[in-house]
């Protein structure tokens, strides 16, 4: 018998005690790591809110030499040349809770609920039975933020529940002024009136609003069901031109006005949303990348750094011994618990920037088929970090954008293929599967199966289950149902 003697090669990594304290710390939303500080706070005496001191602190470098670089000196420094600096400039806010000009988005500390009834507080008009009438109202609201019972309905439970008489026309009043509230389009009935809602406060291009208004208001039906485009113009009496215009105004209209407040699923429902970022478009360029940190800013206590000093001069006692070992555990908790502040904030510093320079065409349109494709591995390699800790970084974590709050999930996608050579998004096949089905004949509507041809023929790598899928998550029926209510020409 031969004995075969196998070399196996086994590569571990292995994480620091840092890194691994992090991990959780990375994976919190700004509201959490706050409650997180206060606590380490009070239960840490070596740790104490920081003076004002601690600014020129901060502009010493790591061998403690004074931090004399410009913005742009650590820009230059931080790309290959001055035409691979981005057209952006980064700002972190680290300001304490208590600073007054510290401004947190309009989700920050507020759920949907008490967003809306804030607002109706503040009409210094509004009487004390409408301000009941108006929490029954937004009681009654869907998770969408649509308002689908009957004003009867309504005033029949404040007049059982609150034991206050009111009829129809007091509640329809104050559904009036509900719907006046943000976000636009708040206790619209259906999808149709609440996109009417939103185009109504719409500024800019007045020719393509009014034109999406109407269209909305007499072609919904038509619209939604794939009308040819020529159709609709001739119905409009434009040209396709400005149905685009007026096209591309609804599609970036919000659906479910409560949708920056609350997640789609079951668990997220009514969930406070606060943005641990908020990126800035002015004039079709961004102009900051804001990290919103209310986590109060913290220093080892100068009581702890002074008896640090004096135990290093002390004489070796039973008594030294005993007061040093307090002194030293508190102290080395408080710079731990302060470095690991420090890291999370560097490491989400860096994964909003490298986030936003890749889909940066998103930013600044809010046009969705522009997201390219993305994932954790594409930004492990721009920042340098582990997947898993991007992954952490990334969850739960939201981003305050002028298109909306999106969750910084929102911005990965998968790569699909494509006979370009290039790589594409699922979200590209769904607006070329939109397109397909708006343009076919209704009288004989594409089934999958044709559809997923066309789709090829386009060069979209896609099998036909898939095409099924993303037909149903465009809310768009099957070929069946739309020749059932398609257009006769």
């Amino acid at each position: 018998m031969s004995q075969i003697i196998t070399q196996v090669t086994k590569t571990t990594i292995t994480q620091s005690p840092l890194m691994l304290s992090l991990m959780p710390k990375l994976e919190m939303t700004d509201t959490e790591m706050r409650d997180d500080a206060l606590k380490e706070l009070e239960a840490n005496p070596a740790l104490e809110l920081a003076e004002d001191t601690l600014a020129a602190e901060q502009n010493k470098t790591e061998d403690g030499e004074q931090f004399t670089e410009t913005a742009e000196q650590i820009q230059d420094g931080d790309y290959g040349s001055e035409d691979d600096i981005p057209p952006y400039r980064l700002r972190i806010s680290n300001r304490s809770a208590d600073d007054s000009d510290y401004r947190a988005p309009i989700a920050a500390e507020q759920s949907f609920s008490d967003f809306l009834l804030s607002q109706l507080r503040e009409n210094e008009d509004l009487t004390p039975t409408q301000q009941i009438i108006a929490e029954f109202i937004v009681d009654n609201l869907e998770d969408s933020g649509y308002l689908t019972r009957s004003a009867s309905s309504i005033a029949d439970d404040v007049t059982f529940k609150a034991d206050l008489v009111v009829d129809t026309p007091q509640v329809e009043e104050v559904i009036d002024m509900v719907r006046e509230l943000d976000p636009a389009g708040v206790a619209a009935r259906d999808l149709h009136d609440c996109l009417l809602l939103q185009i109504e406060r719409l500024k800019g291009n007045k020719a393509a609003n009014r034109t999406a208004y109407t269209l909305v208001d007499q072609y919904f039906d038509l619209y939604r069901q794939g009308a040819p485009k020529a159709k609709l113009a001739r119905l409009l009496h434009i040209d396709e031109v400005l149905l685009d215009e007026a096209i591309a105004v609804i599609k970036h209209l919000n659906p479910k006005p409560a949708s920056a407040f609350s997640g789609g699923r079951d668990e997220d429902r009514g969930r406070e949303i606060k943005p641990d970022f908020e990126v800035t478009v002015e004039d079709g360029r961004i102009t900051s990348i804001d990290l919103l940190n209310s986590v109060p800013e913290l220093q080892v206590s100068q009581s702890f750094e002074e008896g640090m000093r004096l135990l290093a001069q002390s004489i070796d006692n039973k008594q030294t011994r005993r007061d040093g070992a307090y002194i030293r555990e508190n102290h080395d908790k408080a710079v731990n618990y302060l470095d690991l502040l420090k890291m999370r904030q560097e490491k989400l510093q860096a994964t909003i920037l490298a986030i936003v320079k890749r889909q940066k065409e998103y930013f600044i349109t809010g046009d969705e088929t522009s997201l390219v494709p993305m994932g954790l591995k594409d930004i492990a390699a721009d920042t340098g970090m582990d997947e898993s800790v991007l992954s952490r970084a990334t969850r739960n974590k939201y981003v305050d954008t002028p298109w909306g709050i999106k969750p910084l999930r929102f911005f990965f996608h998968k790569a699909l293929g494509h006979d370009s050579g290039e790589s594409t998004t699922a979200i590209k096949v769904r607006d070329a599967l939109q397109r397909i089905i708006d343009t076919e004949n209704k009288t004989v509507p594409l089934t999958d199966e044709q559809l997923c041809e066309r789709l090829n023929a386009e060069g979209f790598h896609i099998e036909r289950r898939t095409v099924s899928k993303y037909r149903k998550e465009l809310g768009l029926p099957s070929a069946r149902a739309r020749k059932t209510s398609g257009i006769k020409n």
